[in-house]
This record gives C-alpha cells, structure tokens and sequence, in this order.
C-alpha cells in the first residue's frame, strides 16, 4: 500500500487520523502501528511485533486445568454480567417505547413504536437464551433440559439393538 501511495503526505494525514479517531484505545492498550509496502522484510516486522500467545490464558486454565464450566469462570460472570445489563437496558426501552406508543398522535406513529417493541422483545428473547446458555453447563444442555431441546437423544430414547 505505502509503496504505490502517489501522495505520501495524504497516506501520512490518514495514518494519524486512524489513530487519534479509531484506533486510540488499542493503541493505548499497547497495539503498535506498522507499515506495509508489500515487501517481505516488512511483513517480517510487523510479524515480530506480534505478541507471542502466552501459554494458557485465564480461560483457558480454569476450564482445562481446574475443571470449571464456563459460569464458573471470571470470563463467564463477566459475559453472563454483560448479558444481564443488556437485558435491562432493553427492557427499560421497551418499558419507553410502550409509554411514547400510548401517547402517540396517530396510528402510523403508534404502529411504528408497537413494530420497535416487538423488535425488542426478540432482542430480549435471544439475550436470555444466551445469558441460559453462559449460566448453563453442556451436560446440564444435554441430559437435563427438555427432551425436545435435547442435543442429542436422553438415555432410555437410545435405539435398541
């Protein structure tokens, strides 16, 4: 990219507008911002400016090396927290939306809030099954939930030999 640039100083104003606007909090996390012109040695470079994977990450011991299921992990409480504060956010909204649908003027107003509802509901729906699906174990989604929702068949609806 950087070597068929015909006007550096543009790529140059690009560069750190990307950074200030779009890639600030990377940065600061420790990212660092490399050049390509297509040529082996930089790729060479920015590949030794990658981080090495450190061996076994948090989620990775709990579950391996401690056994944990997923919700016992520091990773499942914070995605199951994350999950339920977005529950909340949204049904506030709804709790909104129903309110401005009662006070809407006229029926397009009323119906286009009633559809944004309805939207939400879903919304919420689809979090649940998610926040049930961190908060669950894979034996407890397997041999414990309704035979219907089952994954694979319970023990007894084995087929005789």
């Amino acid at each position: 990219m950087w070597n068929d640039m015909a006007n550096k100083e543009d790529g140059e104003k690009r560069e750190k507008e990307l950074e200030k606007k779009y890639w600030f909090d990377m940065i600061a996390k420790g990212c660092v911002v490399k050049r390509f012109d297509c040529t082996y040695s930089s790729a060479l470079e920015i590949l030794a400016c990658t981080p090495r994977l450190v061996e076994g990450t948090l989620l990775t011991s709990e579950m391996v090396n401690e056994g944990k299921p997923l919700k016992a992990t520091a990773a499942g409480y914070e995605l199951a927290n994350d999950i339920a504060n977005t529950i909340k956010k949204q049904k506030a909204k709804n709790r909104a939306l129903r309110k401005s649908s009662k006070k809407a003027t006229n029926d397009k107003e009323r119906s286009y809030l009633e559809g944004e509802r309805v939207e939400n509901d879903e919304n919420i729906r689809n979090a649940n099954k998610r926040l049930l699906l961190v908060k669950t174990t894979l034996f407890d989604r397997l041999f414990m939930s309704k035979p219907e929702a089952s994954l694979v068949p319970r023990v007894g609806m084995l087929p005789q030999d």
